[in-house]
């Protein structure tokens, strides 16, 4: 079984591909691909859409060549999710998805050499829901400590 949820970037369409591992693990295909079907770029991810206790699932990195990604899920409450890096916050556009009723998905991508301190998330009323701590990821990235 899989289900899909998309968005569009300025040059191409985002989409994630969700496909039911063995139990409740599931596996995130992340594609980048260009108006006319061309595939820029392709990640991935495992686990469960949300992790019990947290309100924001975080997966991120990419290959040997293109951008860096950030990709989100949050439960449907969730109205904002933020990027924090050296330069200041950038917002993760979030996209809903009929195949998964109460989560939202968003993906971010990013110069490869862009340093991430945080991920935010943020209720409907503006106040921060839950932060995820990006040091761990940025230090397996970049290769040293931020």
């Amino acid at each position: 079984m899989s289900r899909r949820a998309s968005g569009n970037l300025e040059f191409g369409v985002w989409q994630i591909i969700i496909r039911r591992q063995a139990g409740d693990e599931l596996l995130a295909e992340i594609k980048l691909v260009e108006a006319d079907g061309q595939i820029l770029w392709l990640g991935g991810s495992g686990g469960p859409l949300l992790w019990p206790g947290r309100i924001l699932n975080v997966g991120s990195g990419g290959q040997d060549t293109g951008p860096y990604e950030v990709d989100v899920k949050v439960p449907a409450h969730i109205q904002a999710v933020t990027v924090t890096t050296a330069d200041g916050e950038l917002e993760v556009p979030l996209q809903d998805s009929d195949a998964f009723p109460g989560i939202r998905f968003g993906l971010l991508l990013l110069n490869r050499d862009q340093r991430i301190s945080h991920v935010t998330a943020y209720d409907r009323d503006g106040q921060q829901a839950d932060l995820f701590d990006m040091n761990f990821h940025q230090r397996v990235w970049h290769g040293a400590p931020q």
